[in-house]
């Protein structure tokens, strides 16, 4: 029953979001449940059709090389051409080389096939790191504070919490505290305190070191994100990106 109160809870805080959030939500679901199967299932067929296995390895191999080198030109145009226009180019083309892997045995093909799918994942990763870097780098200390509650509440979005936005400090702990636990909701608890000084006291001076200090308790909140969740939900946070909100 508390199942069902829980579904039918989530299912009425979906029809609130907007549609743009909606398509992210599909987009996700549809995401992880590619790439989690074909991992394995797209190896095993490698196997079935008679490629050694020598040659799965190479090709992921390659595929982590391709990423690690791509990342940063990747984020640079996805910078250039928006976050949605991104999400449709990267999974419109993910769907093509997908049907080129299943359809070819050339093992020329299939190679260039993984470095380029690797190519896409490294774009997300390159995206999360120049938006924390460019908020990180804000002119003023405040905006530095502002920014890092800004990452704070994206990076709890990746973390598969629902959208936090519209909710005030204390609700975002108590949110954190029921799905995460006591050491995350710390720390959210006190960089929401940070930015409510920053955002609504008139009188607060903030300098660097404090704008450090606060950014340095986000990046323990990280730590804690991930110590409380398992290898698959981590690497679901890794390779999720947060809706585009009209803030910093």
């Amino acid at each position: 029953m508390r199942a069902r109160g829980d579904l039918a809870e989530y299912a009425l805080a979906i029809r609130s979001f907007s549609r743009n959030a909606r398509l992210f939500i599909v987009h996700v679901i549809g995401m992880d449940t590619v790439h989690g199967t074909s991992l394995v299932l797209v190896n095993l067929y490698f196997l079935a059709v008679g490629l050694p296995i020598e040659f799965i390895g190479l090709r992921l191999l390659l595929g982590g090389i391709a990423g690690a080198i791509f990342s940063v030109p990747a984020g640079f145009v996805s910078d250039r051409i928006g976050r949605k226009w991104s999400f449709i180019i990267g999974d419109g083309a993910g769907a093509a080389l997908y049907l080129i892997t299943i359809f070819s045995v050339a093992e020329g093909v299939l190679l260039a096939t993984g470095m380029l799918a690797a190519i896409s994942f490294g774009s997300i990763i390159a995206r999360k790191r120049r938006r924390r870097k460019r908020r990180r780098a804000a002119e003023t200390a405040i905006d530095r504070v502002v920014g890092a509650w800004h990452e704070t509440l994206d990076t709890l979005t990746e973390a598969d919490l629902a959208d936090l936005s519209a909710l005030t400090s204390a609700e975002v702990g108590e949110s954190v505290r029921h799905r995460l636990g006591e050491p995350v909701a710390a720390h959210a608890t006190r960089l929401g305190a940070a930015a409510n000084v920053a955002l609504f006291s008139s009188g607060s001076t903030i300098d660097t070191a404090a704008a450090d200090d606060v950014w340095h308790e986000h990046d323990e909140l990280k730590r804690s994100i991930r110590a409380s969740l398992g290898l698959r939900p981590r690497l679901r946070m890794m390779l999720r990106t947060a809706p585009r909100r009209r803030r910093p």
